[in-house]
């Protein structure tokens, strides 16, 4: 139920990132090159034990244009932080990475001394890269790696577990553009 729920929010958000594109830029890409869009979520931060704070969230990293060469590439799903017993800290969750590309996890609640009760694990991360299915961005559906589904022009491959994608070039259909853009947002504690 809780990887069911987490995967309609993923798709949500998805939807959201992809079809809203940005405002502002922070970095110049090469338009050269073969590019994706990426949105990685790092791992959320484990509650205090007792009656403590809550852990951090995860910090996100929506990325609306990231250069890539054909090849195979790592995906770290970061975990959750793990549950803290009685009168601790929360632990911190675990960062998550595609490429170049980090989600810092989010921080451990603090712990309260005088109360029992162990706190809670915090969520796990999660990774989407995103391509046009017409292969104009340089990227052939031929890719493989996570869950692979389509969400109106794009193909995505949705990582819930670290993995590998392996990027495949399109064959032919790439129209580099003068200039595309990336910008990063990070966010939660450590």
């Amino acid at each position: 139920m809780q990887l069911k729920k987490l995967l309609s929010i993923a798709l949500l958000i998805t939807t959201v990132f992809f079809t809203a594109g940005f405002a502002t830029d922070t970095e110049l890409v090469s338009a050269s090159e073969p590019t994706v869009k990426a949105l990685i979520v790092a791992g959320g931060g484990g509650g205090g034990g007792s009656t403590a704070g809550g852990g951090g969230a995860g910090g996100v990293l929506p990325v609306a244009a990231h250069n890539i060469g054909a090849g195979s590439y790592p995906v770290t799903v970061g975990d959750g932080g793990a549950t803290a017993p009685t009168q601790t800290p929360g632990n911190s969750g675990e960062n998550s990475v595609f490429d170049t590309l980090t989600a810092i996890g989010g921080g451990g609640g603090g712990g309260w001394l005088y109360a029992q009760g162990t706190g809670g694990a915090g969520g796990s991360g999660i990774v989407i890269i995103a391509y046009k299915t017409d292969g104009s961005d340089g990227v052939s559906t031929s890719s493989t790696g996570g869950t692979i589904t389509t969400s109106g022009a794009n193909t995505i491959h949705t990582f819930t577990s670290s993995g590998t994608w392996t990027m495949v070039a399109a064959g032919g259909g790439f129209t580099p553009t003068p200039l595309m853009h990336m910008r990063m947002m990070a966010g939660g504690g450590v």
